[in-house]
């Protein structure tokens, strides 16, 4: 195949549960407005999985919280009970609090 980079498949294994994992969390909260148990819900569902590929290497958290992030930001938008000045730092994938 060429244009393929090099990667074990431990690494593809990772990755592929990584989006899968991203996918669940749009199965289970689907893609309307969140009352604000929801999206409590919802942030808390994603800081499991976050702790889960920070433990496997750093590069498997960069890229997770960059996906977790867009669909924060996906919610946001189509909105949820709290506004937009009401969802804190804490509640945000790149925040350093409460992803610790």
């Amino acid at each position: 195949m060429q244009g393929k980079t090099e990667g074990t498949m431990e690494e593809l294994k990772i990755i592929y549960g990584l989006i899968t994992s991203i996918w669940k969390l749009c199965k289970k909260y689907g893609t309307g407005k969140l009352t604000c148990e929801q999206w409590e819900s919802f942030i808390e569902d994603g800081k499991k999985a976050r702790e889960f590929y920070l433990a496997r290497g750093g590069k498997y958290d960069v890229l997770y919280r960059g996906m977790f992030s867009a669909l924060q930001e996906y919610y946001i938008k189509i909105g949820t009970d709290k506004r937009e000045g009401e969802i804190s730092e804490n509640d945000r994938a790149g925040s350093s609090r409460g992803y610790k």
